[in-house]
């Protein structure tokens, strides 16, 4: 009779792979999630690629598993479901409580599915069970990724010629200073096709860059958690405005705060500053040097009372420009 005791059985990735071919080239091959496994219980372990994951693998060497059986194991077995054709072999025999297995394919293809681990005693009672449950989805196939400039806004344009399991892209921008790139920030994310065989069309704007060079990457995520990142080819710069301008404040009614762009096409000495209905001098936002650029500010009027003003912004020898704004309390 078959004896059920409690036993843990983990099982770890090596990761231990000579050589690695793909269509791609993507090396070492990591674990992203593991879960304690009981008897008569399942434990999930997602092997993926670390810089994404692809369907089908070569392999010159082997991909080496160690199981931690439970301490009085006489014998552990693994049996294949539901991959025919695929050998795996105990290539270190004598420790009854570690096993290394030998998952030797030429090739092996795998999209998702399970192996179990058995382990008997010397009665052959069997004393530990797991499951483990793999996950290669097949990559984002990325025909074409592009950038466009209008003013001081970034157009990125892609296009994926097939999907699986694709739950999205996060755009990620770093800036560039004296040739060193910044870390790289979360600007958005686009929600995936999922699964798709004809091209799919993508877009997304970056808005109110101020002048200078920047860096573009895609990171498509699959909707089990893997990833893998795509670069845009160029940098993208961003240089000075053409003309010298000053925008509506946004929002308009606001309260208590509103935000003003304005442009200056080169360096120079500017001043903004708020009036009241009665053109008096209410507050100066700014007063001083500026190198050309776009500019965004924060204009705060929790001190003021509700009513009409007006911004103005004098820059060099160019005529003034005026606004009005409303503050709505």
């Amino acid at each position: 009779m078959i004896l059920f005791g409690i036993f843990v059985l983990s099982i770890f990735l090596i990761g231990s792979v000579q050589s690695l071919k793909a269509e791609t080239a993507y090396t070492e091959m990591t674990i992203t999630d593991a879960y304690v496994c009981w008897l008569n219980g399942t434990c999930r372990l997602d092997l993926t690629l670390q810089h994404g994951s692809i369907l089908s693998v070569m392999c010159d060497g082997d991909l080496n598993f160690d199981v931690n059986a439970p301490p009085n194991t006489a014998r552990l077995d693994l049996l294949q479901m539901p991959i025919p054709d695929v050998t795996f072999e105990d290539v270190i025999p004598g420790d009854p409580s570690v096993k290394h297995f030998r998952w030797n394919p030429t090739p092996l293809i795998l999209s998702y599915g399970n192996l179990r681990f058995c382990a008997f005693d010397a009665d052959n009672n069997l004393i530990g069970l797991c499951d483990l449950s793999y996950d290669f989805p097949m990559p984002v196939e990325l025909s074409s990724f592009n950038a466009t400039i209008n003013g001081n806004n970034v157009n990125l344009i892609w296009q994926t010629s097939s999907e699986l399991n694709n739950s999205g892209f996060v755009i990620e921008r770093a800036a560039i200073n004296n040739g060193n790139s910044s870390d790289w920030l979360n600007i958005g994310s686009v929600p995936g096709k999922g699964n798709s065989t004809t091209f799919s069309d993508y877009t997304f704007t970056d808005r109110g860059l101020n002048t200078g060079s920047y860096n573009y990457r895609l990171k498509q995520i699959d909707i089990n958690g893997n990833f893998e990142y795509f670069d845009l080819e160029n940098a993208v710069v961003i240089g000075a405005p053409g003309k010298f301008d000053l925008s509506q404040n946004y929002p308009n009614p606001f309260n208590p705060e509103t935000k003003i762009d304005y442009n200056l096409p080169r360096d120079g000495n500017m001043n903004l500053s708020v009036y009241d209905n009665n053109g008096k001098l209410v507050t100066t936002i700014f007063n001083g040097f500026r190198n050309a650029g776009y500019y965004t500010v924060t204009f705060n009027a929790s001190n003021l009372s509700s009513g009409v003003y007006y911004y103005r912004i004098e820059f060099e020898n160019i005529p003034d420009k005026v606004m009005k704004m409303i503050v709505l309390k």
